[in-house]
């Protein structure tokens, strides 16, 4: 039986083990497949994964050295147990093109790995990619490249990548790792009254995330009872602006703001008690907060780019505002917020099918298995 590992140094920091665990568990209908990370088993609901801590816990205050050492060695372990039982191939998750990125993709192949390289951003957004060092990867180091959607394949192709070195898997959802909790109970784990309805941001705070866009139309609708709940570590961001937007528009007393990582299971209690999920991205290639969210199933409002237009249409499995755009953000909050509860429920209800469906792992493992096939 063919073996297959999934190498990912980020894992629980930013809940890629949540894409991990859920690929692997349709990969492993027909493969063995080991993951290579920085957590322990996810869920009794993957007893066919194997599972293997090679990351150590990782912590934000470490210097340069700490981090290189916890990068570098993490892999060097990952790719020696690969070897050890004899896994040929390898997934890696991509979000940068840097010096460190390239030397992981050429130390794989010294261990005489094939690697399979899922390209969640085209462009890495810290702005430090290096054009030779992505052409590179891309042409010559990785043996395929994995994008989510239509629009990254575009992306893609415009960097001269030829089309038959791309395979387009959708991203999946979460429906098995998510834990939907009675908004009554989950309101009162968070310490949290039943007379607000709350509207939420979740995930990384960066400026490509547009938080501030959302501060400021939550600003402008006329609604008092209502919080907007803000949950995520802020990345390479000035935490200080959005503070200063809370309170030019008074929302001091009407904006939870959890500055930092948050666990699993606070994340169900966030998402169990909201009444709206926003994803108000300016720019974004795939976003796994919004398949998270429409997994539990929650009401989301998106901004609509292409890939939200992949996944989202407008008025039927959630809703859509034009991008960068105020003025319609806030009108959109603001028809959301007293939408009745059966136009909610039914969005909701096609929401939960469009993971169940389309938007299933299943569809992305087979196009993994596939290739594999080929390759025999």
């Amino acid at each position: 039986m063919d073996k297959i590992g999934i190498v990912d140094h980020v894992g629980k920091k930013s809940g890629m083990d949540f894409y991990d665990v859920s690929l692997a568990k349709e990969l492993s209908k027909k493969i063995n497949v080991y993951i290579f990370s920085n957590f322990q088993k996810k869920s009794s609901k993957t007893p066919d994964v194997i599972i293997k801590k090679t990351f150590g816990d990782y912590k934000k205050d470490e210097n340069i050295i700490d981090k290189s050492t916890y990068f570098f060695s993490g892999f060097i372990r990952s790719f020696i147990k690969a070897k050890r039982n004899s896994v040929k191939i390898i997934i890696l998750h991509s979000f940068s093109y840097e010096i460190k990125d390239i030397l992981v993709y050429i130390i794989a192949r010294l261990f005489g790995l094939k690697i399979l390289l899922i390209a969640h951003d085209i462009s890495g957004f810290a702005k430090g990619d290096n054009k030779i060092i992505k052409n590179i990867i891309l042409k010559h180091l990785a043996d395929k490249v994995l994008v989510h959607n239509s629009f990254s394949k575009r992306e893609l192709l415009k960097e001269n990548i030829s089309e038959n070195k791309v395979i387009t898997i959708r991203l999946g959802g979460y429906i098995d790792l998510v834990n939907l909790v009675e908004k009554k109970e989950a309101l009162s784990k968070l310490d949290l009254s039943d007379e607000y309805k709350y509207v939420l941001f979740f995930g990384q705070i960066k400026e490509v995330k547009g938080l501030d866009l959302l501060i400021e139309a939550f600003g402008k609708i006329n609604n008092t009872n209502t919080k907007l709940i803000i949950a995520g570590k802020v990345w390479n961001d000035n935490y200080e602006k959005y503070i200063e937007l809370i309170n030019n528009f008074d929302l001091e007393e009407k904006v939870i703001f959890l500055k930092r990582f948050i666990p699993d299971e606070e994340m169900d209690l966030l998402f169990s008690v909201s009444d709206i999920v926003v994803i108000p991205y300016r720019e974004i290639y795939q976003s796994a907060v919004l398949l998270n969210a429409l997994s539990y199933p929650s009401l989301v409002l998106c901004s609509d780019l292409e890939p939200n237009k992949e996944v989202i249409i407008d008025e039927n499995n959630g809703f859509l505002f034009k991008s960068s755009n105020i003025q319609s953000l806030s009108e959109k909050l603001s028809m959301l917020l007293s939408l009745e509860n059966n136009v909610r429920d039914r969005i909701k209800r096609k929401a939960l099918e469009t993971v169940e469906g389309e938007h299933s792992w299943d569809y992305s493992a087979k196009k993994i298995l596939n290739y594999l096939e080929q390759k025999r």
